[in-house]
């Protein structure tokens, strides 16, 4: 086979291998089911009482959800009834934006094969006295 055949075949087996790739990704996307933008942790604070244990040391804890809006930090307490749904849901909504990410990054690759595909047809038709 010759090279400019080569060229057109090696760009369609890496055009089938980032479409299963992004099948991939959107099976990913597509499971997602609640996401909730931020971070649970807890947050350690001092009451500001001079006779409270936290004057000496031993801070107050509290679960917090934490995310960013309007380039502002914003808290807001956690329930212990809610912790564990926050959690997940935080955690889902990371995987979604990693996920939506990889697919951007992936588009752009697949864009550039297919252009490389069109360019080995091309250059093949010509050489071959049909473009």
């Amino acid at each position: 086979m010759s090279l400019r055949f080569e060229r057109a075949s090696r760009a369609r087996q890496d055009i089938l291998r980032l479409h299963e790739q992004e099948r991939e990704l959107l099976d990913v996307l597509l499971a997602c089911r609640s996401a909730v933008k931020g971070s649970v942790y807890e947050l350690k604070t001092r009451c500001g009482k001079a006779n409270c244990v936290c004057a000496q040391g031993a801070l107050h804890g509290a679960m917090v959800l934490s995310w960013s809006q309007a380039g502002k930090t914003k808290l807001m307490t956690v329930v212990a009834a809610d912790l564990e749904r926050l959690v997940r849901a935080t955690g889902e909504y990371r995987k979604f934006r990693q996920a939506r990410a990889a697919l951007v990054k992936l588009q752009k690759g697949l864009l550039r094969e297919v252009d490389r595909l069109e360019a080995a047809i091309r250059e093949a038709a010509v050489k071959t006295g049909r473009g």
